[in-house]
């Protein structure tokens, strides 16, 4: 009976982890086991109510599981970037249509910091882009405003061309108050899941009433608010889940093997009733070298050139060459010879 009373006073003391280990003349002998702290090392289930155990450590079971993070290369400036802002640099990219195997070829370059203009406000990036078919004729093209955060980029503005009418413009795009194009943190880190809501505001010409444009002009900077205003503006509600799948894949592009980022975004929208799943691929230094978006299209990297850094791969004279990247900047309406 001593026994016991003191195999229970232990226990008392203990709180947790008091666990039956025998009998002895019928009674109960009683032993202490130290608990795990709530948060703290572990294995396998052996986490307290409430929490898992994630790699090797107790965490609370309401928080994501992640796995490796990037290293923080801050310091070394845009060549250690995921997405670098280098003005002057070109990318080439092929363009598979999934189902028809359809190619097209990607032309863009990234021009200086400009005023976004329009219906938003502040500076971005000027990116200049197009893409030709086979032949060698205009497929798309646009001229777009992404702003450098520090730690990723957000898009800003959109100005797509209307190819089958030369010299005018198809529709202009504006999220608000802006579109993630790629967040590179300090918190990327695999597993991690964020979500990010906004508005995209679309101005067409096409659906403007009573409107005339200036004679030799794309798109004059008042145009895009008259016709806004004049019935040419829609707005479309969207929401983009981002989760980061792999730090350090290995993929084959250009003729090389890049470390990469793999990072996949659900996009719904007000005007679609089917989910955009796109997933993306980003090597340090690089910028985008892979990008797969579900049942439509497949791009990857044929050519980059970095000033003062270098290039990689080989280009491909399908696509257009873009050597200043402007404001004055339109896509040639003519083929581009092969």
């Amino acid at each position: 009976m001593e026994t016991s009373r003191r195999a229970a006073t232990s226990g008392v003391g203990c709180l947790l982890g008091i666990i039956g280990v025998g009998s002895v003349g019928g009674a109960l002998l009683m032993a202490c086991v130290p608990p795990l702290p709530p948060e703290g090392p572990c294995a396998a289930d052996a986490c307290l109510d409430g929490y898992r155990c994630c790699d090797g450590w107790c965490k609370p079971a309401d928080e994501p599981c992640l796995g490796a993070c990037i290293d923080d290369r801050s310091d070394e400036g845009q060549r250690s970037r995921y997405l670098p802002f280098i003005v002057g640099a070109r990318w080439t990219f092929l363009v598979t249509d999934i189902g028809s195997e359809t190619r097209q070829w990607k032309r863009w370059a990234l021009g200086p910091e400009v005023e976004i203009g329009g219906l938003a406000d502040g500076r971005a990036h000027l990116q200049c882009r197009e893409v030709r078919d086979g032949d060698g004729n205009l497929y798309d093209g646009s001229l777009r405003w992404e702003r450098d955060t520090g730690h990723g980029a957000q898009w800003q503005r959109s100005l797509r061309v209307d190819v089958s009418a030369p010299g005018e413009v198809a529709k202009d795009e504006y999220p608000d108050p802006f579109a993630i194009r790629l967040d590179e943190g300090p918190d990327t880190c695999v597993g991690r899941t964020f979500t990010h809501t906004y508005q995209e505001l679309v101005v067409r010409p096409s659906a403007c009433t009573g409107i005339t444009f200036a004679e030799g002009e794309h798109w004059g900077a008042d145009d895009p608010a008259r016709c806004a205003e004049a019935g040419g503006l829609a707005i479309v509600d969207k929401t983009d889940v981002w989760t980061v799948q792999k730090i350090d894949e290995v993929v084959e592009v250009a003729g090389q093997e890049l470390s990469t980022l793999r990072v996949r975004r659900e996009q719904t929208s007000s005007d679609s009733q089917i989910p955009e799943i796109a997933t993306f691929w980003f090597a340090r230094g690089v910028g985008k070298v892979m990008e797969v978006t579900e049942n439509k299209q497949q791009e990857e990297l044929l050519f980059v050139d970095m000033p003062d850094v270098g290039m990689l791969g080989q280009d491909d004279d399908r696509a257009a060459q873009i050597d200043d990247c402007s404001l004055d900047w339109w896509p040639r309406r003519d083929p581009i010879a092969n």
